[in-house]
């Protein structure tokens, strides 16, 4: 994830993120209107990571694991209509 926010800032453009991100991550989409309302935009980026079978059981169980390395598995770039990348979550 830290990675991901140096290579992509708030007030920069998803479209131009998106070329220049394409390759370095698992899988990156092109940015799409989740809404579609044409009031934001998002990308989700996934960095590759598959979580352990302890993880996916803790996570089903509802449990925290003493086993979780607390990494994220993805992210999402979210963006306005205009293109201007807003956050990363």
């Amino acid at each position: 994830m830290a990675d991901l926010r140096n290579q992509v800032k708030a007030g920069q453009n998803i479209f131009d993120a998106e070329k220049r991100i394409r390759g370095r991550y698992h899988h990156v989409t092109k940015p799409y209107d989740p809404t579609h309302l044409g009031d934001k935009l998002w990308m989700r980026v996934e960095f590759g990571l598959q979580p352990t079978f302890m993880e996916t059981f803790a996570y089903a169980a509802n449990v925290k694991s003493p086993f979780d390395k607390n990494e994220r598995i993805s992210a999402i770039v979210v963006s306005d209509s205009s293109g201007t990348i807003t956050s990363i979550e």
